[in-house]
């Protein structure tokens, strides 16, 4: 999931002060969220951590920014998403930038699993 798809996953559910600083990361951060977000859906956390949000990858994705942010998991602020509609306009994207905006998270995890 590339950065910009977590970042309006984070403006979604409400974690507002997280957007920038998400933004701000590098491709190979993303990838390692992506992982974490994997290995805390293994572990079957959604309910007991944030009950109530739908089981998603991008509820997933916030829950693993918030850890790598604060250093501890906690549910995100709102458990229904905010209307896309009323999206900041620097979190507005097409769907062929959504998909252009994979690659480089693409490519590092590439060249991380070819270590």
């Amino acid at each position: 999931m590339p950065q910009i798809s977590v970042a309006r996953f984070l403006w979604w559910y409400g974690e507002d002060a997280l957007v920038q600083p998400l933004l701000d990361l590098p491709a190979e951060t993303i990838a390692d969220l992506g992982d974490r977000a994997g290995e805390l859906m293994l572990a079957e956390t959604l309910d007991r951590l944030w009950p109530g949000v739908r089981h998603t990858s991008g509820a997933w994705m916030v829950l693993a920014a918030i850890e790598h942010f604060e250093g501890a998991l906690r549910p995100g602020v709102r458990t229904r998403r905010r209307p896309t509609k009323a999206m900041p306009e620097h979190l507005v994207r097409t769907e062929a930038e959504l998909w252009a905006a994979l690659q480089p998270v693409k490519e590092a995890r590439r060249r991380r699993d070819s270590r």
